[in-house]
């Protein structure tokens, strides 16, 4: 009797104490993983009961594609309850996963806060109608994106800090001076290397929006200053990426066809 109340102690701690993630860009969840792909889960485990939930385990996975990192086999999870940061993988759904290698044991493991999403997700149209709309949208979006976004290069890019903001409204001049072109691409991918001040000294293109529209962006946006962390309370020299998004149909005079990637 004092066991099982023990154990059930323990699952109302376990339950009060949920996990707590981070909102993290796209390239800021590239800058963090050693691994992306598409996969499909072909082996899972089935939760037996609630502690089950809590321990460590895997899953068996087919490579539909491979944007980063080497293929594997095995998708290594701490848990498969969310409340401690874990996800359950069902077998046969289909999912983005952002997974980081153990420096330990070499196996690539992911986690709730990883930011991976289900792609053949069902969602109740009726009880969540604009979740059933948006949710859908948003993983074209990303998927455009990694299928073209140069991940290799963005990985070299020193790109130490994150979360950097315009300050001086540099930025939206450079947006609005593009607003009248129309780009053939859905984003673009620049570095923008800044002196220790925040001022954008160069910009290197990664993914282009088009000659003309990357030639009239970079020379508005060269000069702008921008917000930035401290390192060791020295200012320094840095680099970070930006995703810029193109939609095509925001014709409204008042909205910009371009935007930051904020995903």
């Amino acid at each position: 009797m004092k066991y099982k109340i023990l154990v059930l102690l323990l699952v109302v701690f376990y339950k009060s104490y949920s996990c707590s993630c981070v909102h993290s860009s796209l390239i800021d969840k590239i800058n963090t993983h050693d691994y992306i792909a598409r996969i499909k889960i072909t082996e899972s485990k089935t939760i037996g009961n609630l502690m089950d939930s809590y321990k460590p385990y895997f899953v068996k996975i087919e490579t539909v594609k491979q944007y980063f990192g080497n293929k594997i086999i095995e998708l290594h999870l701490e848990s498969m309850s969310d409340a401690s940061c874990g996800m359950f993988l069902p077998k046969d759904t289909e999912w983005i996963i952002f997974g980081f290698k153990n420096k330990e044991n070499g196996k690539i493991y992911t986690s709730l806060c990883s930011g991976n999403f289900q792609l053949n997700k069902t969602i109740d149209s009726v009880k969540y109608q604009n979740y059933h709309k948006d949710y859908p949208k948003q993983q074209i979006k990303i998927l455009n994106i990694l299928e073209e976004l140069k991940i290799e290069k963005i990985k070299k890019v020193n790109n130490k800090l994150s979360h950097n903001t315009s300050k001086d409204g540099g930025f939206r001049k450079a947006l609005l001076s593009i607003n009248n072109f129309d780009s053939k691409k859905t984003f673009g991918c620049f570095k923008l290397i800044h002196n220790k001040e925040g001022e954008v000294v160069d910009i290197e293109i990664i993914n282009s929006l088009g000659r003309k529209i990357d030639k009239k962006f970079k020379k508005e946006l060269i000069g702008s200053k921008w917000n930035h962390n401290k390192i060791d309370d020295i200012n320094v020299t840095f680099e970070h990426v930006i995703i810029i998004n193109y939609n095509r149909n925001n014709t409204d005079d008042g909205t910009l066809k371009y935007s930051l990637e904020n995903y």
